[in-house]
């Protein structure tokens, strides 16, 4: 038959937490690296996979695999729980601090009160479709003339 279904019958799923055991023992020891020569986290039991996560990514990762996905075999879900148990107890010191939330200092109040209007607005009003005269301002040439030394 297959080996995968050999795997499976290893041991049931209420003997992970049993099984955790030894490869929690061997990654305390350091047989399993779950750290890598940069300083990036590692889930030593996906060989072949993403290789860099940070501490909550793979704690998440570790997680998921023990807890949940029914495709995964049941040594492959207390190797997971084991590394877990490990990123808990004894990676707990790679996990990023919470950032601290610093109180904003008070604004100085200005001596007189300054009334600003942002973005500057203008308004235009009373534009004349068609000019009464070739001299008026509302001309377009007018326009044209004055501004054609400006290059867009």
């Amino acid at each position: 038959m297959g080996s995968s279904s050999d795997e499976e019958s290893d041991f049931s799923d209420s003997e992970i937490n049993e099984y955790k055991e030894k490869p929690y023992e061997l990654l305390k020891a350091g047989t399993y690296k779950v750290k890598g020569p940069n300083g990036s986290l590692r889930c030593p039991f996906c060989a072949g996979k993403k290789q860099d996560y940070q501490y909550n990514h793979l704690l998440q990762h570790a997680i998921g695999v023990a807890k949940g996905s029914a495709s995964r075999s049941a040594k492959q879900k207390a190797n997971h729980l084991a590394l877990a148990t490990f990123l808990e107890n004894d990676l707990a010191n790679e996990a990023e601090p919470l950032p601290q939330q610093t109180a904003p200092l008070p604004a100085a109040k200005p001596e007189k009160s300054e009334l600003y209007c942002w973005p500057w607005v203008g308004i235009v009003a009373n534009i004349l479709n068609e000019p009464k005269n070739s001299d008026c301002l509302a001309s377009r040439g007018y326009w044209l003339n004055k501004f054609s030394k400006y290059k867009l």
